[in-house]
């Protein structure tokens, strides 16, 4: 053989032996930084989705008590695009947790205390599929007002526009939510993991969608009439492939 075959046969032996290494995987509690984004925001079981709001690209004048117009006054004028992050999150598959859990130990320097394991096996999510969203973003008037939109959100709003989807077209609602709390997890919108009497996400599912409709708070207008604007919709919308969520040999969801 020639010699010049030789460096790209280790080559190829050295991939060979990496990605068998990343499918057999690493403990949690030696993953590094980057390891931890990607599982938390790209991964089978974690992704963004970014909104970006250029209303303020249009308006340019400066407002005085006196114009006729709040909406500076109260909001600020920028002239500039803003952009929200919301990571959206299937939290009650392992991975994830880990990775939450790991994402504190390496923020802290120290090695999780048993609360903080307990979390990641915990039996809740046996029996639910819990999908978490978390948001941010430059501007604090637009996370101001996600703030108010998830925190004032509940079941009866959000349960007729609010689902999972395969690629069937099967549709699962929402079950229970929880708005944004103290331990930093964001929104925690629950489902049942069994739908007539069958696991709704199987390997064989393709593709699940999670689909979401918030309402946000309303705002004050721009004519000083003391009426409010329309009530504006962020629409929370992500696809996930089922066949990427095996984590150990086991299907995670």
């Amino acid at each position: 053989m020639p010699r010049r075959f030789f460096p790209i046969i280790f080559l190829i032996c050295g991939l060979v032996a990496m990605v068998s290494a990343q499918k057999a995987g690493k403990p949690w509690t030696e993953w590094d930084a980057k390891e931890v984004k990607k599982t938390l925001d790209s991964s089978a079981w974690g992704q963004v989705q970014t909104e970006t709001d250029t209303r303020e690209m249009t308006y340019s004048p400066t407002p005085t008590a006196s114009s006729g117009s709040t909406r500076g006054m109260e909001e600020g004028v920028n002239n500039q695009a803003t952009s929200t992050s919301y990571h959206i999150r299937f939290l009650s598959a392992r991975p994830i947790r880990e990775a939450t859990i790991r994402d504190i130990e390496l923020k802290q320097k120290k090695p999780a205390n048993d609360q903080m394991k307990a979390f990641i096996d915990n039996k809740l999510f046996d029996q639910y599929i819990v999908v978490s969203v978390n948001f941010e973003g430059k501007d604090g008037r637009a996370t101001g007002r996600d703030i108010q939109a998830f925190g004032g959100a509940n079941v009866g709003v959000l349960k007729n526009q609010t689902y999972l989807e395969r690629k069937d077209g099967k549709r699962l609602f929402l079950t229970e939510y929880k708005a944004p709390g103290s331990d930093g997890l964001g929104a925690k919108f629950y489902f049942t993991r069994m739908d007539e009497g069958k696991p709704f996400i199987t390997a064989e599912t393709g593709t699940v969608r999670f689909y979401s409709e918030i309402p946000s708070a309303p705002r004050p207008d721009t004519n000083s009439t003391g009426s409010s604007q329309m009530v504006n919709v962020l629409k929370l919308n992500m696809r996930f492939k089922t066949a990427d969520m095996m984590y150990n040999g086991k299907l995670e969801y």
